[in-house]
């Protein structure tokens, strides 16, 4: 009988430590599966019960979206922000996020931009800004939920001052179309919202930038 050759038994007790041992600590498959792309975590996850289970758990905690929005929508804590750098769960955040997404499914609101490829990323870009793109229609629900969290209307040279007054004007300038739309012509408006925190290392700062854009009907 053929004896297995040094490679064979390498490659036989490597497969059992990863399935035995890395696979059951959290901290350890963590950094390797951070590092692979969906589909590497897909065919990871289809080579034994216990990659399945280790995927699963991964995933709930990388591809989680609330922690992505949390950072919009900060803590009133002022030992937190929304750039902390303690591992630790901002639940008034998450509950803030978890409102959004209501009035996501409610409005038909749409995340874009930096913020969708970093839910997919599964990174996080510090001064990254939340691009939504909502129904003409909803526009104003929008933006008043936004000013409710704290963030400030920040008008374009074009707009009025006021929201309410701005947003119950149909009359786009040209200047507007050579700013914003491009090529994209179902972009009707363009709102700009800022918001303003402190953290306890640096003086306030514009650290979230989220805009909304009204979609023709």
């Amino acid at each position: 009988m053929q004896q297995p050759s040094v490679e064979h038994l390498l490659t036989y007790y490597m497969q059992a430590l990863f399935s035995e041992k890395i696979l059951n600590i959290e901290i350890a498959y963590e950094s390797i599966f951070d590092n692979c792309s969906a589909a590497s975590l897909l065919r990871i996850a289809r080579t034994c019960r216990a990659a399945h289970r280790a995927i699963a758990a991964y995933s709930r905690m990388a591809f989680d979206i609330n922690r992505l929005l949390s950072r919009f929508f900060p803590s009133q804590n002022t030992a937190c922000s929304s750039i902390c750098a303690l591992d630790h769960v901002h639940e008034q955040a998450y509950d803030r996020a978890r409102a959004f997404r209501n009035l996501q499914a409610r409005t038909g609101t749409l995340v874009s931009g930096s913020c969708a490829l970093q839910f997919f990323d599964r990174s996080i870009y510090p001064e990254s800004d939340l691009d939504l793109y909502v129904h003409m229609c909803h526009r104003r629900e929008l933006g008043q939920w936004l000013i409710q969290e704290g963030y400030v209307y920040e008008p374009t040279s074009h707009q009025d001052p006021n929201f309410e007054l701005a947003v119950a004007s149909e009359h786009v300038q040209d200047s507007f179309w050579e700013e914003y739309a491009g090529e994209i012509s179902s972009i009707y408006e363009v709102f700009t919202f800022k918001k303003h925190v402190s953290t306890p290392e640096r003086p306030p700062a514009n650290v979230e930038h989220p805009s909304a854009a009204g979609h023709k009907s």
